[in-house]
């Protein structure tokens, strides 16, 4: 097994046991077939690795950052975010895109980078978000801070 493989291998297990029993199921068909099966876990792991993502960035719980994936077909390119708590200076909003590769090789092309950027300008207005995003059950939480004129979005 190669060092890639052995890494990718790890961090799909670490995963599969701190995110993917706590991210949202809605959206993933499970299906019979071995592709079907192979296209829930990418999309399991997917959503694991966002909350993965907010905890290294916001330095949120495991299981708050699991409920604020938000990795939907509606999702406007937002797959989660982050609003740590304590914070010195501006708020921060952090804005996830993230995408398992059982190889390691997936690259965010120029549609996602636009769809995300989309999302984060419909944002900072809220009205023109897909109407079943998820991330409009968060609202209370993030409008106050988006409202803020020192808001940082990363």
């Amino acid at each position: 097994m190669s060092q890639l493989s052995l890494r990718l291998y790890q961090l799909a297990r670490a995963l599969d046991e701190r995110f993917v029993p706590n991210v949202p199921p809605d959206g993933i068909k499970e299906g019979m077939t071995e592709t079907a099966k192979g296209e829930a876990e990418k999309q399991r792991r997917s959503r694991a690795l966002t909350a993965l993502a907010a905890v290294m960035l916001a330095g949120i719980s495991d299981e708050e950052a699991a409920e604020r994936v938000t990795d939907r077909w509606c999702d406007d390119g937002i797959d989660g975010f982050a609003v740590p708590e304590c914070q010195a200076g501006p708020p921060v909003i952090y804005l996830v895109q993230a995408k398992w590769s059982a190889k390691g090789n997936y690259n965010l092309g120029n549609d996602d980078v636009r769809t995300l950027v989309d999302g984060f300008q419909k944002l900072r207005t809220w009205d023109d978000l897909d109407p079943q995003n998820p991330i409009r059950a968060f609202k209370k939480e993030i409008w106050p801070v988006v409202n803020t004129p020192e808001v940082k979005f990363v």
